[in-house]
């Protein structure tokens, strides 16, 4: 497996002071709801790096009530049943050496009561490779004497209850716990969800995050879930770490019951760039992810296929196979930052000559994408050091 080099950290050159520092760090960090998206390139001026000896130090302490404010950089915005899964990245500045105990999630849709939560302790080490309830760090940057910004990504299961319609809408609930602190740092975020049980049928296809492992014979590794968390200090990836899938439970009689399609692109959430085969600013691009990556069955309950190390099912194609390039294949992102991994499902009707209704495939150019995967890019400059147990799914 490849990876490539970590980044050396610079050293101090503010003499910042650990009394503005630390009140700065926590100003904001009392009892917050919600989330703040962080510009990484603006945070990544990274104002006061510090030496390898200062990461050493004992690490501090966060006083009774303190819960550090999470920034949310990218989520998965949409969820399907089955399968139904949970990914995040964030940030979180912290004083040197502090993280969470615990990391516990659920989806809550709008129309019932709370779903069950899951939750992670101990930090995986290398979590790209995990395909369990788990987070990890992706990087750390040193902020000054005293604090740093952790990145970190967390993955797992999750559960919906459901009400009565083809798609509703909820949000993510994500708890911190932190040692000595009485409290959790939470934040919610918005996502979108397919019904299972169909009373209506009327939803549009949504992106699914490909979950667990599936044979495939292009590829020595069988994990599906490494388009999340990619890392780089150069910009390069592989096409082949994204795997891209939609689907819809939509019925055949209402017309655009299959996704086939997809346009898609990368995002730079700090910069505004974008990035697609065809380079750098272009539009999104359309691509086949056929492959058995709709709704089968009849009626009003039918099921996305079952995830299988078999190779029986499949949930769609790797980005490489999608674009007919090969599994060593790379692609160079054009700056720094926090970059998402974005997809908008196109709706077709099989089965019946029907026209496919308006506002049931979506538009990139004017609707949010749904985000399965991720890229985290720092320069060995930025200050900024990735985990050494993080790897490529080669």
């Amino acid at each position: 497996m490849s990876r490539e080099p970590s980044p050396s950290v610079a050293p101090d050159s503010t003499g910042d002071g650990p009394d503005g520092a630390r009140a700065a760090g926590r100003a904001a960090s009392q009892g917050t709801r919600g989330h703040r998206r962080r510009s990484l390139l603006r945070a990544a001026v990274w104002t006061a790096p510090v030496s390898v000896v200062a990461l050493s130090s004992p690490a501090l302490a966060l006083s009774p009530g303190e819960q550090p404010v999470v920034s949310a950089l990218g989520w998965s915005n949409t969820l399907a049943e089955t399968p139904s899964e949970f990914r995040m990245d964030y940030s979180v500045d912290v004083p040197i050496g502090i993280r969470p105990t615990t990391t516990s999630w659920r989806y809550q849709p709008n129309t019932t009561g709370n779903s069950t939560r899951y939750s992670a302790s101990a930090a995986t080490a290398n979590i790209r490779a995990n395909i369990g309830e788990a987070w990890g760090e992706i990087a750390t940057l040193p902020l000054d004497s005293y604090s740093e910004r952790v990145f970190c990504h967390v993955r797992g299961d999750a559960y919906m209850p459901y009400g009565a319609t083809g798609t509703q809408y909820g949000d993510w609930d994500l708890q911190l716990a932190w040692a000595g602190s009485t409290g959790f740092s939470t934040t919610s975020l918005s996502a979108q969800s397919m019904d299972p049980t169909l009373a209506d049928g009327d939803g549009r296809p949504l992106g699914i995050n490909a979950w667990d492992t599936r044979t495939d014979p292009a590829y020595a590794s069988t994990n599906q879930q490494s388009g999340w968390a990619n890392f780089t200090t150069t910009g390069s990836v592989l096409y082949s770490q994204f795997v891209v899938a939609a689907g819809t439970r939509r019925l055949a009689t209402l017309g655009g019951n299959r996704s086939p399609e997809v346009y898609y692109q990368f995002r730079n959430t700090d910069t505004g760039s974008t990035w697609t085969h065809e380079g750098v600013g272009t539009a999104p691009q359309l691509i086949s992810v056929d492959g058995g990556n709709y709704a089968t069955g009849t009626g009003t309950t039918r099921t996305i296929p079952t995830n299988a190390t078999t190779g029986n099912s499949r949930v769609g194609p790797r980005l490489s196979t999608a674009l007919g390039f090969g599994v060593d294949d790379r692609f160079t992102l054009p700056d720094e930052g926090y970059w998402q991994f974005l997809i908008w499902p196109q709706a077709v009707s099989v089965g019946h000559e029907l026209e496919v209704p308006d506002g049931v495939s979506w538009d990139p150019a004017a609707e949010e994408g749904h985000q399965i995967g991720s890229v985290f890019y720092f320069s060995e400059s930025s200050g900024a050091v990735f985990n050494a147990s993080l790897q490529e799914i080669a």
